[in-house]
């Protein structure tokens, strides 16, 4: 055997080895995000121990048993599992049909947006007598979304997180053109109400984690709390467990 040629023979194995990386390691993960709207009074004393790592744990019991009383309402609770370097998500949503009505068209055509050229109508005055039906019927969704994003953090031994929690909450039906009947025959068109409530942060779970997401206060039924709270638990690789 040629010299050259053994040396080519040994170069080659640790070539081959250079060129062909270790698997990345997987980590699993669930996400769960607890939506809860409280009355005011409830909400401003559980709030602030929600958000202390020591008060945390009886504040969140104190929250259970108010929701088995019926004393706070549970707004969605919605779950992601998945696996690091991969997006998961999660949508539950009711939809809510209404009436759809266009505005008649301006003759001779416009470019312009209707609003500004007939700032304030009703349909009493620009829809036809005969006309008495919608044109169709549209549906808005409402409900709770959860997204995840994560890779692993090597550098603190955990997995970091990207989590998207919102909620769009129904309201009711509200006069899609103000006040009043709006239609020759006195039918008034209405159109869903809503709010959305979101948020987002980013965080390293090195095994479980539980805390306040956010809060909210809004005016529902006199004025409310709504809090989002996180319960994160992860698996790390089994080498690294």
């Amino acid at each position: 055997m040629k010299p050259w040629l053994a040396i080519i023979s040994v170069m080659a194995i640790p070539l081959r080895a250079w060129s062909e990386p270790e698997p990345k390691p997987v980590w699993k993960f669930r996400v769960e995000v607890q939506m809860v709207a409280l009355p005011m009074a409830e909400g401003l004393k559980l709030v602030p121990q929600l958000r202390g790592a020591a008060t945390f744990a009886a504040a969140h019991a104190r929250l259970q048993i108010l929701l088995g009383t019926g004393k706070a309402e549970l707004l969605a609770w919605p779950v992601v599992q998945g696996v690091s370097d991969l997006s998961g998500s999660t949508q539950s949503s009711k939809e809510i049909p209404y009436e759809d009505w266009e505005p008649p068209a301006p003759n001779p055509p416009q470019t312009i947006p209707y609003s500004l050229y007939i700032p304030e109508f009703s349909l009493r005055d620009v829809l036809p007598t005969e006309r008495r039906f919608p044109l169709g019927i549209e549906r808005r969704s409402f409900g709770a979304g959860l997204s995840v994003e994560s890779e692993p953090a090597p550098e603190t031994g955990g997995l970091r997180l990207e989590i998207k929690p919102s909620y769009d909450r129904f309201l009711g039906m509200s006069p899609m053109f103000g006040a009043g009947p709006t239609a020759p025959d006195g039918h008034q068109f209405m159109d869903p109400k809503g709010e959305e409530l979101a948020t987002s942060c980013t965080l390293i779970v090195r095994k479980e984690e539980r805390r306040l997401l956010n809060t909210f206060v809004r005016k529902v039924r006199g004025r409310e709390v709504v809090v989002f709270l996180l319960h994160a638990v992860v698996q790390p690789p089994p080498k690294l467990e």
